[in-house]
C-alpha cells in the first residue's frame, strides 16, 4: 500500500511543478498509517523533528495536489487525511 501511495502522490505533486521531498513522504505516511483525520498537533506528535510551520505549508501544497484534504470540523480547525 505505501509503495501505491508514494507512487500516487509523487506523481500528483510533480504534476503541480513540485518535487516529492522526504518531508512530504513523511507527512503522507503518518496520514496514511493513521486511519483517521488528524490534526496539526496529532502530526507534530508523530513527526516530532519537523517545524510546525514547514507541516503547515507542505499540507497545503500536498492539498493543492490533490494528495490529502483538508476536513472541516466543528472544533474550529481542520484535519488532514
Amino acid at each position: 500500500m505505501t509503495g501505491d501511495v508514494h507512487a500516487a502522490a509523487t506523481e500528483r505533486v510533480e504534476a503541480e511543478g513540485q518535487r516529492y521531498t522526504d518531508q512530504r513522504k513523511q507527512l503522507v505516511e503518518t496520514l496514511a498509517r493513521a486511519g483517521q483525520p488528524l490534526t496539526i498537533p496529532d502530526i507534530l506528535t508523530d513527526v516530532p523533528h519537523l517545524k510546525q510551520s514547514s507541516v503547515y505549508r507542505n499540507l497545503a501544497d500536498l492539498e493543492q495536489a490533490g494528495v490529502v484534504r483538508r476536513v472541516a470540523t466543528d472544533e474550529g480547525f481542520g484535519r488532514y487525511e
